[in-house]
């Protein structure tokens, strides 16, 4: 009886494993397997992105990151931010299961801060009927309003009217939190006086302010890329996969691990029923492993072009790499399901009888 217990209690055990086990995304004949990047991995992707990626990435290595503390810190804090989606991969050696390559990914979603002015309500105009307004300084004698606003605006400014939804986002930088990643209420106050209040719910929580000039440079670059394209629109999605880093460590590369693992992130994102795939890819070579694939460039920014204080910025780029590509992918086997249309209840539906029926 005993005996059976036992064998009982190492069947759940080895069932136990196998659900937590990292689901595989492709194999190399060099011995590397491309896996789920799980939580026990995270500070050996931190390790591996310190001393493989941030001393040799062309835009990293340019403006010397690697030299300042507070800059490294800042990346490594937003790379965990990245790595908390679970939507990355890792490059295991088999065997002894080494972390040799990370591919860092996150969801992005369509959502109403990237509508054009042209798409809001014709008429949904900011200004009531209580014309230009402002919140003085005993409370509001017109209640809770907010800053002075100019006549007819349409809804591409935000409100901040108390229970008014906002349009657009005025957030600056940030990572957008999961669903229930904070569940927290905000309380504002003007004066000692309450003001307004909100929960979050899908919102930018992870606001970080940049200090570091090094760190700044590179995301504006990144930002300065990305704003030349609109992937949702170009691409008719409503969310994709966005890659935030591709690293290797140095022995592995030039073996043709890099492209499987792009290969290994479009099968995960058709599992996840993601349609569609991008990121910035800084070298020539990177490119054109990328347009191998299908991936198609957007945007590109030249390094030589990027100037800031009559100074050119990334200098360092090496021989062959002239500027980083916004580039994607649309996966063709993917649909993306469609916005259920609300139906009348057919209780409601009362036919009105034919004219011909009351004739006879």
């Amino acid at each position: 009886m005993a005996r059976n217990a036992e064998a009982e209690v190492a069947k759940m055990k080895m069932l136990e494993e196998r659900i937590k086990a990292p689901s595989i995304w492709g194999r190399v004949p060099c011995g590397i397997r491309f896996e789920d990047l799980q939580d026990r991995s995270y500070e050996d992707a931190v390790r591996l992105l310190k001393n493989h990626f941030l001393s040799e990435e062309i835009t990293y290595r340019s403006v010397k990151i690697s030299n300042e503390k507070e800059a490294t810190d800042e990346f490594v804090h937003n790379v965990r931010i990245w790595m908390k989606d679970k939507m990355s991969i890792a490059a295991v050696k088999e065997g002894t299961n080494k972390l040799v390559g990370v591919l860092i990914m996150r969801i992005q979603e369509k959502t109403d801060r990237y509508l054009k002015p042209s798409q809001c309500v014709l008429g949904d105009l900011l200004r009531t009927k209580r014309g230009v307004y402002s919140k003085n300084f005993f409370g509001g004698v017109w209640g809770n309003r907010p800053p002075l606003l100019e006549a007819g605006q349409a809804k591409t400014t935000c409100t901040c009217k108390c229970g008014e939804r906002n349009e657009v986002s005025r957030i600056v930088g940030g990572e957008e939190a999961g669903v229930n990643e904070f569940p927290w209420v905000a309380k504002m106050t003007y004066f000692k006086k309450f003001y307004c209040g909100g929960a979050y719910s899908r919102t930018f929580s992870h606001v970080k302010i940049t200090h570091s000039p090094q760190y700044t440079q590179v995301i504006t670059f990144y930002r300065e890329i990305e704003k030349g394209a609109n992937l949702f629109e170009k691409l008719d999605v409503k969310r994709y996969l966005k890659i935030y880093v591709l690293a290797l460590k140095a022995r592995y590369r030039h073996r043709g691990i890099a492209k499987e693992m792009l290969k290994a992130a479009i099968g995960l994102s058709e599992s996840a029923n993601v349609p569609a795939i991008s990121g910035i890819f800084t070298t020539g070579r990177g490119q054109q492993i990328a347009e191998e694939l299908g991936f198609e460039k957007f945007n590109e920014l030249y390094y030589i072009r990027y100037i800031i204080n009559d100074e050119i910025v990334f200098w360092d780029t090496g021989l062959g790499n002239y500027g980083a590509a916004l580039m994607a992918y649309r996966i063709p086997t993917v649909v993306e399901p469609q916005e259920l249309q609300m139906q009348p209840s057919s209780r409601f539906n009362i036919q009105q009888p034919d004219d011909d029926d009351d004739d006879d």
